[in-house]
């Protein structure tokens, strides 16, 4: 039996004292914090379908991190960031991790900056998507499987992810919104899948 919740809640336990001066000087807590991370996507299990999870995204220590940049400050937010990162590359197969990774790499900074952001705010609350739309979008590859997979919820989650897509877009000049939404149109359907249940979550 998976001892995932056990693995959460140690994380969780960490990451409220990752704000305290005693966390960054104690790098045994540290290397407990990354090896916690590990184990989670371990016991995340494989991607759907059977195929070659995305690839672990490792989290530097403080002593790497002050190497890198000269100062601590911003590691909480680094490490925040990395985890979130690390959840979209475990649920997707190694092949479109890589594919998205370049493609999500090649967009202007102003709309990578956004979408990053965004993974580090509170999700909002948002209405149901119309019934009429998640009709629509239940027809899309994606929109079949999170349909299934989110049952009576589907619409409520949809709304949770199109509210996240606004606020990222609210993020940059409305000159980048074709460019913002072809990418999403670009994506496989796993990465697609991957990043919506991120978003909903």
């Amino acid at each position: 039996m998976s001892n995932l919740p056990t693995i959460l809640s140690e994380i969780s336990a960490i990451e409220g004292e990752m704000t305290t001066r005693d966390y960054w000087r104690d790098e045994g807590k540290q290397a407990r914090y990354r090896e916690l991370v590990t184990q989670r996507e371990a016991a995340a299990g494989p991607a759907a379908g059977g195929e070659e999870a995305g690839p672990r995204i490792n989290i530097h220590s403080m002593t790497d991190y002050l190497a890198e940049h000269g100062t601590p400050d911003g590691y909480g937010t680094y490490t925040k960031l990395t985890r979130e990162a690390a959840d979209v590359a475990v649920a997707m197969p190694a092949a479109d991790y890589a594919a998205f990774e370049s493609s999500f790499e090649a967009l202007p900074d102003e709309i990578t900056n956004a979408a990053l952001a965004e993974l580090l705010t509170t999700k909002p609350l948002a209405e149901h998507v119309p019934e009429a739309s998640a009709r629509s979008f239940a027809r899309t590859p994606e929109g079949a499987i999170l349909a299934r997979e989110w049952g009576q919820d589907f619409r409520h989650n949809m709304g949770v992810v199109r509210a996240r897509l606004y606020r990222i877009m609210d993020g940059f000049d409305e000159s980048y919104d074709a460019r913002f939404l072809g990418w999403l149109e670009s994506l496989s359907t796993p990465a697609a899948i991957a990043i919506y249940r991120k978003l909903a979550a």
